[in-house]
C-alpha cells in the first residue's frame, strides 16, 4: 500500500503534471511549526450538538432509528507531542513526479517561468517543531467573551432550540427546561478549560525538591516545593533561634538532592576583664569564633579552650604594659591580664606564707600606675641563670597551599630562676623554684602552615556537614564527612584519631589522599556538586 493514499492516479504512459504536485507531495514533517501555544482546544459548532435531554437519555436501539453523526473535533496543538528528531521526510514516487524538462520549461498557456508560478505550500512538519514546553498554560478566554454565571446556572430560563442542520440522520431536539445546549457547552468549555490547564501543565504543580535536612540529631527527607531554603524550614516546622546557623543559607534556592544541615547555637561564657556573658554560638572553631565577637586590637586571650563546645570558656582581658619587680629583677610586660595574681602565673612566680605584692595580688593592675612588686619575707633564696627557649608556634599562612610549611627560626633566651631554699639543721636539703623572669627574652621558632586549599573542599564540608570541620560522628567526621575506617586507611592518625579532632588543613590533607585515588567522587556531595 502506497504511503500516499489520496494521491490521484494517471493514465499509463504519462507523467503526471506540474499541477498535481501540490496533490502529490504531502505536507513535510521536517518544516512543520511547533504547536501553536495561543490556540484553543478545537470545538464542535454548538447547533451542531445534540440536546442535554439526548445526551442524558437511555441509548436508542440501533435497529430502531439510525445512529447520530456525532460531529469530531480535531486533533488540538495545545496536546501534540514533542518533535520526532529520528523521523524521515516523506517523500513522492519517483513516476508520480513530473520530468525535469517539464519543471524548467516555460508554462506554454501561461508563458511565464515556473519558478514564477504559485508552487504548492509545503506545510510544515511537526518534526521539526520546536519540543512542547510542559510549564506552559493553556490561554484562558477573556473574562468579557464568557456568558453570565446567571445565564449558566438558572434553571428557569429556556430557550427554543435552533432547528436541526436539514440534512443528516440527527433526532429534531426537544425543547427542555434548564440549560440549554448553548449553556451546557458553554459550561462544558470553562470546565474543560480549566480541568485542561490543570492536567497541562502538571510541571507547574507536581514540581517539587527532593531535600535532606540534618537537625537536632536527625535526619528528615522531604519533598518539597518552595523555592528557598528558609521557606522549606517552614513549611517542615523547624523554627530557628537567633543565633543558630543554617548551611546553606535561608536565602538559598532550593535544588533537587540538595543537603540542608541546622546547627543549633550553645552558650558559651566570655569572661571580659571580669565582666562575664553568655553567648549563643553555631561555631566549631575557637578562632573563627573570637573572630566574630569583632575584639578590638586592645583585647587578648588569657586562655581559650581546646575545643569550643556548650559551657566552654573564654577568658579575654585588656592588654596591659608595666614592669614587675621579682626577686632583684626588672622585666617589661605587655600582656592580657587583669589582676596582679595574673601577672605572677605567667612568669611563674610562687609566693611564700609571709610574701606580700604592690598592689595586693589581687586587685586589678591599675591601668595609669603599672608597676608591680613582690616583697620576699623570711626566705632563703637562691637564684641562677639558665638559657630557654620559647614555647614554639604554629601560625596559618594564606599564601600557601594546604600541606606546605615554612619554619621561623627562633632565638633562645635567659631566664633567671630563683628557688626557695630548704635547710635541714642548717644544711641545704632541696630547692624550689619560686620565680622564673626572663633576663634575655627568647624568640620563638614559629611554623606556618598554609591554608590556601582547593575551594572545592569548603563547598564539600558545607554540603557534607554545613561546613563543621569539628564534628565527631560514630561513622563519618570532620568537615568532609570522612568515614572513620577511611581515615585511619589513609593516614590520618598521623594528625588525630578521628577527623573532627584535627584541624580543617589536615582534614584536607588527608581528603587529597583519599582524592589522588579515588577522585571528588568519593564523596557524595563531590557527585552532587558536578565536581566528578
Amino acid at each position: 500500500m502506497s504511503r500516499f493514499p489520496h494521491r490521484h492516479a494517471t493514465r499509463a504512459g504519462q507523467r503526471p503534471s506540474s499541477a498535481h504536485v501540490a496533490e502529490v507531495v504531502r505536507p513535510s514533517p521536517a518544516r512543520a511549526e511547533p504547536h501553536d501555544a495561543a490556540a484553543w482546544l478545537p470545538v464542535p459548532e454548538p447547533d451542531e450538538l445534540p440536546s442535554v435531554d439526548d445526551l442524558l437519555a437511555a441509548p436508542p436501539d440501533p435497529d430502531a432509528a439510525p445512529q447520530r453523526d456525532v460531529p469530531v473535533a480535531q486533533p488540538s496543538p495545545a496536546r501534540a507531542e514533542p518533535h520526532d528528531e529520528t523521523s524521515w521526510l516523506p517523500l513522492p514516487e519517483i513516476e508520480d513526479l513530473p520530468p525535469i524538462e517539464e519543471l524548467l520549461s516555460v508554462d506554454a498557456a501561461l508563458e511565464v517561468p515556473m519558478t514564477a508560478r504559485e508552487l504548492p505550500t509545503v506545510m510544515p512538519s511537526p518534526a521539526r517543531a520546536e519540543p512542547h514546553d510542559e510549564t506552559s498554560w493553556l490561554p484562558l478566554p477573556d473574562v468579557e467573551d464568557l456568558p453570565d454565571i446567571t445565564e449558566l446556572v438558572d434553571p428557569d430560563r429556556t430557550e427554543t432550540p435552533r432547528s436541526a442542520p436539514p440534512s443528516g440522520p440527527r433526532r429534531a431536539r426537544r425543547v427542555t427546561a434548564g440549560l440549554s445546549p448553548r449553556r451546557a457547552l458553554a459550561v462544558a468549555l470553562v470546565a474543560a478549560t480549566v480541568a485542561i490547564g490543570f492536567y497541562a501543565v502538571p510541571k507547574v504543580f507536581s514540581h517539587r525538591d527532593h531535600v535532606q535536612v540534618r537537625v537536632d540529631g536527625r535526619v528528615i527527607s522531604a519533598d518539597s516545593g518552595q523555592s528557598t531554603v528558609g521557606a522549606f524550614l517552614t513549611e517542615e516546622k523547624i523554627k530557628l533561634g537567633p543565633a543558630d546557623k543554617v548551611e546553606p543559607s535561608v536565602h538559598t534556592s532550593l535544588s533537587n538532592g540538595m543537603t540542608v544541615l541546622v546547627l543549633r547555637a550553645f552558650p558559651v561564657t566570655v569572661d571580659l576583664d571580669g565582666a562575664l556573658r553568655t553567648v549563643y554560638t553555631a561555631e566549631s572553631l575557637p578562632r573563627v569564633f573570637l573572630t566574630s565577637l569583632k575584639l578590638p586590637a586592645s583585647v587578648g586571650i588569657l586562655s581559650e579552650p581546646t575545643k569550643i563546645q556548650a559551657g566552654a570558656v573564654f577568658h579575654l582581658r585588656t592588654l596591659r604594659k608595666g614592669t614587675l619587680t621579682v626577686d632583684g629583677t626588672a622585666v617589661n610586660y605587655n600582656l592580657p591580664v587583669l589582676t596582679v595574681r595574673e601577672l605572677l602565673a605567667h612568669y611563674k612566680v610562687v609566693l611564700g606564707p609571709l610574701d606580700v605584692t604592690s598592689p595586693p595580688v589581687d586587685s586589678v593592675i591599675p591601668v595609669d600606675n603599672p608597676f608591680v612588686n613582690v616583697i620576699r619575707v623570711a626566705q632563703n633564696l637562691s637564684s641562677t641563670v639558665v638559657g630557654y627557649n620559647a614555647p614554639p608556634e604554629i601560625l596559618p599562612d594564606a599564601t600557601m597551599a594546604v600541606g606546605t610549611t615554612r619554619v621561623q627560626a627562633g632565638a633562645a633566651g635567659f631566664l633567671k630562676v630563683t628557688y626557695e631554699v630548704t635547710k635541714n639543721n642548717g644544711v641545704p636539703s632541696g630547692l624550689t623554684p619560686v620565680s622564673q623572669v626572663p633576663v634575655v627574652p627568647a624568640t620563638p621558632t614559629i611554623t606556618f602552615f598554609g591554608t590556601m586549599a582547593d575551594p572545592r573542599w569548603d563547598e564539600i564540608a558545607r554540603c557534607e556537614t554545613g561546613g563543621n570541620w569539628a564534628m565527631v560522628g560514630p561513622t563519618y567526621s570532620g568537615g568532609l564527612g570522612i568515614y572513620n575506617g577511611t581515615w585511619n586507611e589513609f593516614g590520618g592518625p598521623q594528625f588525630a584519631s578521628n577527623p573532627g579532632l584535627a584541624t580543617r588543613e589536615q582534614q584536607i590533607i588527608v581528603a587529597e589522599r583519599i582524592r589522588a585515588k579515588y577522585g571528588f567522587g568519593a564523596w557524595g556531595c563531590g557527585k552532587k556538586l558536578g565536581f566528578g
